[in-house]
């Protein structure tokens, strides 16, 4: 019997990628006895990279969206990843024309729009532009999308009437969705959403203990992204560091000359309890999680972080800002600490928590690893993904979706 085959698409697909969750939503997809490949955008990078267990098609942003791809790849489904967006309506369109089913893997937190979600929108803004990327665009933007909701959220909504399902990856940002879908009056689309974990690459899920943990915090990003927060995750690692001299900090990931060159490490105390890494691969992560007490999250905002759940998986607690993807995943204080703000101060408070609760016995790795585990475990995914796609492969294409233009002043 022919296998069905499956399309994940994901545009920006890196090197780096391979075993995030792009490339191990292929897996998965291949594991549940699909014939699943990636397509992307052609980048140089990629010219060597031959990922060992999955096929990578190459080709151009516009053939993609266009749909001259689809006929020569014979795909039976598509599943987008980053499609939670109104820029991928034609492409939606074109997937219908062809009988194609559409599963959008949204990867986001449900702050789908300014027009609900007016203070979260502004803060996101206001957030980047202090930290070096003012914009008048992004200003402009976020009005436009208050004042004419028309213009955006309904070709939003409009993708997400084309397609079969739409995966969403944490408890909050599910309500989130569902309250938008909501508000513009399309409670039809509410059976399409379905809550999936991403799944973790085997090696954080099965290792073995250690018997004790460090007194030692990780943090793990890409330190050039104005979304990680930098300038605040430097010094509330230098502050928490000084306060608790006992511990010990590991930076991994892109763009670590900003901590290299941070002012409050330079000729500091905390300086040699400092180890800043760039790229290291899942082996080298897992020794250092595994041995780490605490992973400090300092996003402005996320969808669903795979170092949270890499990070729980090992045992090791959550510390993050007040965004929805920290409260799924420290599940009301259970798995870590919620930091009241964004700011350093507010970090190394609940940073300071944390360590009470590793320090006063209140924390064990083998309970926070023994409930994630299985939650976010491959193979685990690739069963609900295979439940997921099998009733959408098993069921007629709805050629003729509802368009409703009815909307909430």
């Amino acid at each position: 019997m022919t296998r069905q085959r499956v399309a994940v698409v994901f545009l920006d697909y890196r090197p780096t990628h391979e075993f995030k969750d792009q490339g191990m939503y292929v897996r998965a997809l291949n594991l549940a006895g699909y014939d699943a490949f990636l397509v992307t955008t052609e980048k140089p990078e990629l010219a060597d990279h031959r990922p060992r267990d999955f096929e990578i098609v190459e080709t151009r942003e516009e053939a993609v969206l266009s749909g001259a791809i689809w006929d020569s790849l014979a795909a039976d489904a598509v599943v987008g990843i980053n499609w939670f967006s109104r820029h991928f309506l034609k492409a939606a369109d074109e997937l219908m024309r062809r009988d194609i089913h559409l599963i959008i893997k949204a990867d986001t937190d449900g702050y789908a729009s300014p027009r609900i979600w007016l203070r979260e929108s502004w803060r996101r803004y206001l957030h980047q532009s202090r930290n070096g990327q003012l914009s008048l665009v992004g200003a402009v933007r976020v009005a436009g999308r208050t004042l004419l909701p028309a213009m955006f959220d309904r070709r939003l909504l409009d993708v997400v009437e084309r397609s079969a399902a739409v995966i969403v990856e944490t408890t909050a940002a599910i309500e989130h969705v569902q309250r938008f879908i909501s508000y513009y009056h399309r409670d039809h689309l509410q059976s399409r959403l379905h809550l999936v974990y991403n799944p973790v690459d085997s090696v954080f899920t099965n290792h073995v203990h250690v018997e004790r943990k460090r007194d030692q915090m990780v943090l793990v990003g890409r330190w050039n992204d104005s979304q990680k927060n930098t300038q605040n995750a430097v010094r509330a690692t230098c502050e928490f560091l000084r306060k608790r001299p006992s511990y010990e900090a590991v930076i991994t990931g892109a763009g670590t000359h900003f901590w290299h060159n941070a002012q409050c490490l330079q000729h500091s105390a905390v300086a040699p309890r400092v180890t800043i890494r760039d790229h290291i691969s899942h082996t080298e992560l897992l020794d250092v999680l595994v041995q780490s007490q605490i992973l400090l999250s300092s996003s402005f905002f996320e969808g669903s972080p795979l170092a949270m759940a890499e990070a729980l998986c090992c045992g090791t607690t959550i510390v993050g800002t007040p965004i929805p993807a920290t409260d799924h995943f420290i599940a009301s204080g259970r798995f870590g600490t919620r930091a009241k703000g964004f700011h350093w101060r507010h970090l190394v408070k609940a940073l300071e928590t944390e360590a009470y609760y590793w320090e006063a016995g209140l924390r064990n790795a083998a309970a926070v690893s023994g409930y994630w585990i299985p939650k976010q475990r491959y193979e685990s995914i690739s069963e609900q993904l295979q439940t997921l796609l099998d009733a959408c492969l098993g069921k007629p294409r709805d050629r003729s979706p509802k368009v409703v233009s009815k909307y909430r002043s």
